[in-house]
């Protein structure tokens, strides 16, 4: 049988598959194909998934919205024959198998066109967790929990773009010949080849780079720029459109890649700054006098909760979580 007929064969016994109108006999000769290699298992996936996502509604079927399902799902896939349940099969044809026919075998076309002629962007998304990825330049990125990074599986000829949603410590190849340019929020950052970090969490007024090595242009939108070098930092200040760089007052920028934190006499509202950079929360301070209080600890790869018992007990104050924050109260600090 040659190769096409034979997906031809089994898109048809998948969509009598999800349908629940296999016999026990073709329910076999599907498992089989199934184990028998990976692209065949991943096939199945993609055909499930397409199946899933049309509500066994042909007309309904969105080929975009099944391909993000795939991308988001596939990796954390824990069985491959999705358990359905049956009726006997009482009749060969039936119009319910022959539109999830339909659904998976629409679906098999979508994938290989955007396989071949498909938009360039790849994805590297950090929810929980702090995760690395190496772009094809060979720069390596590390993204901090709740961030993303949007960048091509190829770059141009002229330049190396990528688009960041969140937080990011960035080692930038070098190549003079095509500058890495970082879009991030209503700012860009241009770089020939250096290390640095940059802040672009939504919901914060500002967007920050901090250098670590090398020099870095953080660029406004109306493109005025700071040229930053090794232990500067360049802010700018959505509201007002200002932008301007500084000494690096933080140790602590890059905590939440490396685990240590230290705090030498360090104010209160500085560390809990710290604390939801590092763990992706969100700590308050319940009234103004605790700004004043002051802590010294270092820290090495602790949770969060050690932390916390360690800073309420030093300054005498209590910690109180609610469904979306952890506020700190107490009487404050002279």
């Amino acid at each position: 049988m040659k190769e096409h007929d034979e997906h031809i064969e089994f898109e048809i016994l998948t969509g009598k598959y999800l349908a629940g109108e296999t016999t026990a006999e073709e329910q076999v000769t599907l498992e089989n194909w199934v184990k028998a290699s990976e692209a065949n298992k991943r096939l199945f996936l993609e055909w499930k998934h397409a199946w899933q996502m049309a509500g066994i509604n042909a007309m309904n079927f969105n080929i975009e919205k099944a391909k993000q399902i795939i991308a988001d799902n596939f990796a954390t896939e824990e069985s491959v024959m999705l358990k359905i349940p049956r009726e006997p099969a009482t009749r060969k044809l039936n119009i319910s198998w022959r539109i999830a026919a339909a659904v998976v075998i629409f679906a098999a076309l979508g994938f290989l066109l955007f396989t071949m002629f498909g938009n360039n962007e790849q994805q590297l998304v950090a929810s929980k967790s702090v995760v690395a990825g190496t772009l094809a330049d060979g720069s390596k990125i590390t993204l901090n929990q709740n961030s993303t990074l949007v960048y091509p599986k190829k770059f141009d000829d002229d330049q190396r773009k990528v688009k960041l949603n969140g937080d990011a410590f960035f080692e930038v190849a070098k190549n003079p010949e095509k500058p890495f340019i970082i879009e991030a929020g209503e700012t860009q950052i241009k770089v020939l080849g250096t290390s640095f970090y940059v802040d672009a969490r939504p919901g914060q007024n500002q967007v920050e780079v901090t250098v670590k090595s090398g020099r870095v242009a953080l660029i406004a939108p109306d493109q005025s720029q700071v040229i930053l070098t090794a232990g500067q930092k360049g802010i700018f200040i959505k509201n007002e459109k200002d932008l301007y760089k500084e000494e690096n007052p933080d140790e602590n920028y890059l905590a939440w890649k490396t685990g240590l934190i230290r705090f030498e006499n360090t104010e209160l509202g500085q560390v809990a700054k710290v604390l939801n950079r590092t763990y992706g929360v969100h700590i308050t301070l319940q009234n103004r006098a605790l700004e004043n209080c002051r802590i010294t600890a270092n820290f090495e790869n602790q949770t969060l909760a050690d932390i916390l018992l360690i800073v309420s007990e030093t300054l005498d104050i209590s910690v109180n979580r609610t469904a979306n924050s952890i506020i700190l109260s107490g009487k404050g600090c002279d």
